[in-house]
């Protein structure tokens, strides 16, 4: 195999490879709630909601969403539209 046939295999496959890209939360210190695109690869959290965030709001951190090692979207000040509700307690801690 030509190192070209191994790049082109590469480039078609990316798709399908980025769809398992995912963030490694762990204590969710490290990971802005509204800004980093750990939900899904191409979307923040901020994105999904309409309205200003407070000041405060805006620098918390996934680690404001856990609750002895569990997801728990009720510390939110607002509500989230399910499926990204859905999506967030599926993701892996």
């Amino acid at each position: 195999m030509s190192p070209s046939y191994i790049w082109k295999s590469l480039v078609k496959t990316y798709p399908l490879f980025k769809k398992g890209i995912s963030w490694n939360i762990s204590n969710g210190e490290e990971v802005n709630l509204w800004e980093d695109k750990w939900i899904e690869a191409t979307l923040t959290l901020r994105e999904t909601i309409q309205g200003p965030l407070t000041e405060q709001d805006i620098h918390l951190l996934v680690s404001h969403m856990l609750s002895n090692n569990s997801w728990d979207p009720s510390k939110l000040s607002f509500d989230i539209p399910s499926h990204i509700k859905e999506s967030i307690l599926n993701t892996y801690i």
